[in-house]
């Protein structure tokens, strides 16, 4: 018989639940934090969160009894350690609601910011093919659940990270693209747009690359559960994700309206730095905003000049 890395095949998914708990401690924070400070957005919107928390809810749940069923119910059965049961498919299929219904609230976003359709039907695309794959990568895996069999979803595996890190990394691109055109005769508003495309940077880069991660410990060990680890991991990071966005919108705009109001005042800023600011700011408002009804603030940057704009701001 065979020896088993037990290390490889029960360790890293015990880790992964390690990791998964404490990820979902933050998400239930945000999640309490949401309901709590944003009452007045949008049933869409709300309906969006809650259904992404649950589905990381259920991927958590599943990830949980893969352990126990491991562990606890069947320790010792080494034929049940060599195969792939349901508690996997589902941590697979929930994942792959949630990472869709993440990236297609991040690219709904970015057209309302940009009204860019070409590069917006683009990406709906990308995550339609991601979700596609991630339902037929699980169907295979459950039709051939030995390890031994794991090659027979090697090509739409494969397909699935692959394109889930693309899709990642394109909507990043976009929003950093979109903001470096964002030119401005006054270096204040510098930092506004580097603080943007920082944030973006920082919540893209952490998905795509435990996607590929994923992928790579997939094709690297037919008989290892480290995909499984990170692929547990990868749900709750696109919920954080999620949060990031619709978490920060208060905060930000109040440092945005207070900095711009500070610069207003100054003695030097003249009519034509004036506009480029109170465009820099209907920006801000526009991507952090558009989808909530509480009382939306509304710029109009061709009338509004110096000392006006300072007391529509305020």
């Amino acid at each position: 018989m065979v020896a088993l890395n037990f290390d490889d095949l029960l360790g890293t998914v015990l880790i992964g639940t390690w990791v998964c708990s404490m990820l979902y401690a933050v998400i239930l924070r945000e999640t309490w934090s949401y309901f709590k400070n944003y009452p007045r957005d949008s049933l869409g919107l709300k309906l969006l969160v809650a259904v992404t928390v649950l589905c990381d809810t259920i991927a958590l749940a599943a990830t949980y009894a893969t352990v126990y069923l491991y562990t606890v119910s069947h320790w010792g059965d080494l034929n049940y350690l060599t195969r792939q049961y349901w508690p996997l498919y589902t941590l697979a299929i929930s994942g792959g609601i949630s990472a869709a219904l993440v990236q297609g609230f991040l690219m709904a976003r970015y057209y309302l910011l940009t009204r860019n359709r070409l590069c917006t039907l683009f990406v709906f695309v990308l995550i339609a093919f991601t979700l596609t794959t991630s339902i037929a990568g699980t169907l295979i895996i459950a039709m051939s659940p030995d390890y031994a069999e794991r090659y027979k979803s090697r090509v739409a595996t494969t397909a699935w990270f692959a394109s889930s890190a693309a899709t990642d990394i394109v909507i990043s691109l976009a929003l950093i693209w979109q903001f470096y055109k964002m030119k401005t005769s006054f270096p204040g508003v510098e930092s506004m747009i580097k603080r943007l495309i920082t944030r973006t940077i920082q919540t893209g880069s952490s998905s795509s690359i435990i996607a590929v991660c994923t992928l790579i410990f997939f094709l690297r060990n037919n008989s290892s559960n480290a995909e499984t680890m990170t692929g547990s991991i990868l749900p709750q990071v696109y919920v954080i994700t999620l949060f990031a966005n619709v978490n920060m919108r208060e905060k930000q705009q109040n440092d945005d309206i207070s900095f711009i109001h500070e610069q207003l005042r100054a003695p030097h800023v003249n009519s034509s730095i004036s506009l480029d600011i109170s465009q820099m700011f209907q920006t801000v408002v526009s991507l952090q905003d558009e989808q909530s009804k509480a009382a939306p603030t509304h710029v109009d940057p061709k009338s509004i000049k110096g000392e006006e704009f300072s007391s529509t701001v305020v």
